[in-house]
């Protein structure tokens, strides 16, 4: 699809890679093809990533996740690993 047929869909049109990750109440985002640093945030808040997940995963309908984490049907904003 071209970016103007997913303009016309009503879809984001173009294209970008980011890398984010995290470590201890610090999340930093990269351009995924330079490597640049694009976002440094300290004092990062408990849930953040979850937030991320559900925010990703709200965007559009999710075609693929990996194996080994579901959400807790419990508590829907975590993760937990998949039970054998």
């Amino acid at each position: 699809m071209t970016p103007y047929e997913a303009t016309l869909a009503g879809l984001d049109a173009g294209a970008a890679s980011l890398r984010i990750e995290t470590d201890n109440g610090t999340l930093k985002v990269y351009h995924g093809d330079g490597g640049a640093l694009l976002l440094d945030v300290s004092g990062v808040k408990a849930g953040t990533w979850d937030a991320l997940w559900a925010l990703l995963e709200g965007c559009g309908k999710v075609e693929h996740r990996a194996r080994g984490w579901q959400r807790n049907t419990d508590h829907p904003e975590e993760f937990v690993a998949e039970q054998a």
